[in-house]
Order: C-alpha cells, then sequence, then structure tokens
C-alpha cells in the first residue's frame, strides 16, 4: 500500500506551524510500542519520556541513542538516561541503547499502534529534544509517513538494533558540559555582569552565613526526600529531580532581626549572574528554597560544586563535598537599593559581620 505522506515542520508564523511535539503527543493516544531513533539526545527531552512512561503504563519505549557511544555525553544526560533505562527495563516495557560500532545520524521514530497494522513513521531532522512541548530552539522538518515503508523497518531491524548495546552496559565516554545547567533553568533569569557588580557592591543592611549541610534527604540532597520518588496524581512514581535543593536554617539564624519571615517571597541574585525568586517556608520558617520548584536553587548550587569539582552529577553530597568545595556557608545579604537579596558562593568573599553594611 502506498503511504500516505504529511509534513511536520516549524515555521517563523505560528499558525503555520505544524511540529514534531504536536504530532508526538497527538500519536501517542493510542500507540502501545514506540520506537525511537536518534542521533543526540537531551536531559530534558529524556526526563519527559520519563514523564510519559510513567503516565502511560501500557507503552513500551525503545530508545536509540545513535551519536552518543562515539562522541560521548555529559554526566547529566548518562544520568538521566540510565534512569529512564533502569525504569523501563524493570518494568520489561524497553530500554536506552547506544551504538558503539558507529555513528548513527538518522532520526526516526515508529508508532505502533496494533498488532495487526504497520507502524507510522516519522523521519526527519528532528532530535529527541524536539518532541519536549513547546520546543522552538532549531526548526525541524520531516515527514510522516502512513504506514511506514517496510524498507525503513527493514533497514532499523537490520542495519541498526544488532549493533544496539544496553546503555547500562556500554561504555559511554564522560564530556564536560559547556554551558551552564542554569541555561536550561524556565524560571531563572541572567543577569548582566555590570548589574551584578552594582548589586554586590551596594549597601546591604542584613547579612548572614547560612550553612551549607548534606544531610541525607533534605539540603543538598533534597532529591532523596520521600524515598527518591514523587507520586504522581495516576499513582505511578517517578524519581525525583537530583537537581532538588534547598537550605535548611538554624533557629538561631531565623530568628535574627532582618531575616526573611516565614511564607515571605522575594527576588535573589546571585554572585555569578542569575536571578530568581525564592521564599521561606517550614517551622521557625527554616526552609530556604525557590519558589515552585526545589531544583531551580538546587540547580544554582549543585552546579557550583560541579564547576569546582567538588560534586559528581548523580551522586549524594557528603561533608567531604562541601570541605573540597572549599566553602562551608553560603552568604545572603539584602540590599535595599534594588531591593533584593544576594546568594554568595564566590571563593573569595568578603570578611562578614552578622549584620553590617559595607
Amino acid at each position: 500500500m502506498k503511504p500516505t505522506v504529511n509534513v511536520v515542520f516549524n515555521a517563523h508564523h505560528p499558525k503555520d506551524t505544524q511540529p514534531l511535539d504536536k504530532f508526538f503527543d497527538k500519536e501517542l493516544k493510542d500507540t502501545h510500542h514506540l520506537d525511537i531513533t536518534v542521533g543526540y539526545i537531551s536531559e530534558k527531552s529524556l526526563q519527559y519520556l520519563l514523564l510519559i512512561a510513567g503516565t502511560h503504563p501500557d507503552l513500551t519505549i525503545t530508545l536509540t541513542c545513535g551519536m552518543h557511544a562515539r562522541e560521548g555525553m555529559t554526566a547529566a544526560q548518562l544520568h538521566h538516561a540510565r534512569v529512564l533505562h533502569d525504569y523501563l527495563s524493570d518494568h520489561d516495557r524497553g530500554g536506552v541503547f547506544v551504538i558503539p560500532r558507529l555513528r548513527y545520524h538518522g532520526k526516526i521514530y515508529l508508532f505502533h499502534k496494533n498488532q495487526h497494522t504497520d507502524p507510522i513513521a516519522y523521519i526527519g531532522s528532528a532530535n529527541l529534544s524536539a518532541i519536549v512541548p513547546g520546543y522552538t530552539s532549531t526548526f525541524e522538518t520531516g515527514v510522516i509517513l502512513d504506514p511506514a515503508p517496510e524498507d525503513l523497518v527493514l533497514h532499523l531491524n537490520r542495519d541498526v538494533v544488532p549493533l544496539c548495546v544496553p546503555i547500562d552496559t556500554a561504555h559511554v565516554p564522560i564530556i564536560k558540559d559547556q554551558e551552564s545547567p542554569m541555561k536550561h533553568v524556565a524560571e531563572a533569569t541572567a543577569v548582566s555582569t555590570s548589574d551584578v557588580v552594582a548589586i554586590m557592591s551596594s549597601p546591604f543592611t542584613y547579612s548572614f552565613d547560612l550553612k551549607l549541610k548534606a544531610t541525607a534527604s533534605s539540603n543538598l540532597n533534597a532529591h532523596n526526600s520521600g524515598g527518591g520518588a514523587r507520586k504522581q496524581k495516576n499513582g505511578s512514581f517517578l524519581a525525583r529531580n537530583w537537581y532538588e535543593g534547598e537550605i535548611i536554617v538554624g533557629v538561631e539564624t531565623t530568628r535574627l532581626p532582618g531575616y526573611p519571615q516565614n511564607k515571605s517571597e522575594f527576588t535573589a541574585v546571585t554572585d555569578d549572574g542569575w536571578s530568581f525568586v525564592c521564599k521561606i517556608s517550614g517551622g521557625n520558617g527554616k526552609n530556604l528554597r525557590s519558589k515552585g520548584d526545589l531544583s531551580i536553587l538546587g540547580t544554582w548550587l549543585k552546579s557550583r560544586f560541579i564547576e569546582q569539582g567538588a560534586l559528581e552529577y548523580g551522586e549524594d553530597a557528603t561533608q567531604e563535598n562541601i570541605d573540597r568545595f572549599g566553602r562551608t556557608h553560603m552568604t545572603m545579604r539584602y540590599h535595599p537599593d534594588f531591593d533584593v537579596w544576594s546568594f554568595d558562593l564566590s571563593q573569595t568573599p568578603k570578611p562578614l559581620t552578622q549584620i553590617g553594611q559595607d
């Protein structure tokens, strides 16, 4: 049977756009087996596939990453790929694979609807990031083939599948992430160097040194709370984001004059140029967290440890990691001229008094 061909693409004008993420979401509704073979993946797309797996309990997913076994992954990508693989394989619902013997750059998505019909295929330019809702980083173009041509399915089964190795047994080189993880935090805003300098050098009315801690399931290890999993609305559990983090502040500090009151919210500006909203919560206002998502503040804290070589992505923090980082406290100051609090984890902090002014 000659396949029906439809084009999937991004466009400058929103009304003209027919992107892959929309088609992907629509086709998932009655798909029982999803085969994805792409060149590259991203942290966010792996997390999105894990979410899909958790909310579609009858769906089997096979993901093949064609380029990474030869070119490497960041530590974060490898961590999320292994988490997804473990979830799928533990539930006998597929897995994540790499191809050590060659670089495979194809992008093919097969949606198997039932046992008696051929799958629907997408083939085009879109790597896995393009399935994430609202993806607009690059314009992608591809075609939908319904049904998938026999030659395409044969190619995967004959030329690709025999070369695949499960990611939990494959050697994947670790490459350095050239971008700060904060660039992928939608709720964080980059602050110019000149503005950071102006804020940090402006008068402050309150200053507190907040101790960095590596407790089992809070502070730098908040991702372990609840056994490391968060219950979904449908009753399934998904692994928590490793970047989740907070600072538990002692009552000897929270009761000092000027410390933000419980249930208050404020804007924080970091010494390395990021801004996000934080909140105070918990008994005696002990929890200093980012508003909306623990991973916002946590990403900033943990990325600083990673940049310093004091912590590896995916590992639980210990006091040894804090000692290796070189700072045991985060300095937090209120700058009335800007109505913001500054967060300072620089390695050469100024001497501070508990409450003071430059």
